[in-house]
């Protein structure tokens, strides 16, 4: 949120009244920054805003805290700013920041996107701004609390000068050391941090392949636990679980105290921290949107294609644990 930050204040350097929007599929604090009525949905359909200079998305959509919420999609970035260019005629200068924390340095998706607008971004009315947490994927799992790495691509413009400080700014405050590190590692070792990301990438893939039908979406009218789904050509960094049941605190408890005695038993680490991208599996729960009650888990799998099986099995194993837990709960409401 540093770069993000960062990108923001640039932006109003350049118009204190930047009118801004985020795509469908943007992280949910990112959303909460800019203003939950700034969806490019609404914005376009608001007839009193005639041009926009801020949008922002992310190719790989990787966390929705609603309990509505079942399937992932890719950002549709290259259709969101046709649309904007066109509806909203007053936009001269528009920065496209985005999220890429959650893709490849070497990213065929990000290389799409610059070629289809590169006329747009040669005649100036294009500043592309790509950012990452800089925590996890980017300090192979460790972490990093004081900024990260970012990317402009622009014509040079006078227009687009507010960004050439952004690194110097109050609100972008990055050490000299994380800096140094940032540039150092995205110089010369792109293809290491790659293929970290990948392993991870693939792992959710190959877990996502195996979740049973019992789980999936739809699968019946009480279902209590339910894993959300992901468009094939996404890169997904987590298995989303989300409670759907009354008694979301309990449920929780249960199913996290389940999981950590197959890895204690198979006496392999996984820990509950925030975020995702660490070298071993990590679980950790998010409220939910609708009553801030525990009910987005998250299982983010590691390095190790071995832990897979793990998961795998404790997400077969689910529905059945299900019935042990509510028939524990019935018998204790008897006593």
């Amino acid at each position: 949120m540093n770069a993000f930050a960062g990108i923001n204040a640039a932006v109003r350097a350049m118009n204190p009244n930047a009118e801004r929007v985020y795509g469908e599929e943007s992280y949910f604090e990112e959303v909460m920054f800019i203003g939950k009525n700034r969806s490019t949905k609404d914005v376009l359909a608001n007839k009193d805003i005639a041009s926009v200079d801020l949008y922002v998305s992310e190719f790989n959509h990787n966390i929705n805290i609603s309990t509505e919420h079942s399937h992932y999609t890719e950002g549709e970035i290259i259709r969101d700013v046709e649309a904007l260019l066109k509806e909203k005629p007053g936009t001269k200068h528009l920065t496209v920041a985005l999220d890429v924390t959650i893709d490849f340095i070497n990213s065929d998706k990000v290389k799409k996107v610059l070629t289809h607008f590169a006329k747009e971004i040669q005649e100036g009315k294009l500043n592309f701004v790509f950012f990452r947490s800089g925590q996890k994927f980017d300090m192979l799992g460790m972490d990093n609390y004081y900024g990260a790495s970012y990317w402009t691509v622009n014509n040079g413009g006078e227009q687009w000068k507010g960004f050439d400080s952004m690194m110097r700014s109050e609100t972008y405050k990055t050490d000299p050391l994380t800096r140094q590190w940032f540039s150092l590692v995205n110089k010369y070792a792109p293809a290491a941090l790659d293929t970290y990301r990948g392993r991870i990438f693939e792992n959710a893939k190959a877990i996502l392949k195996e979740v049973p039908k019992e789980l999936l979406p739809g699968a019946s009218k009480d279902q209590q636990i339910r894993v959300s789904t992901v468009d094939k050509n996404m890169e997904p960094a987590f298995i989303d679980i989300k409670i759907l049941n009354d008694h979301p605190e309990k449920t929780m408890e249960f199913l996290h105290k389940k999981l950590y005695e197959r890895f204690a038993k198979a006496g392999v680490k996984m820990h509950s921290r925030g975020s995702f991208g660490f070298y071993h599996p990590n679980f950790n729960v998010i409220p939910a949107k609708e009553d801030l009650k525990p009910r987005n888990i998250r299982i983010n799998p590691g390095l190790n294609p071995e832990d897979n099986k793990i998961i795998v099995a404790f997400l077969k194993d689910i529905p059945k644990l299900m019935v042990e837990f509510e028939a524990s709960r019935k018998a204790v409401s008897k006593k």
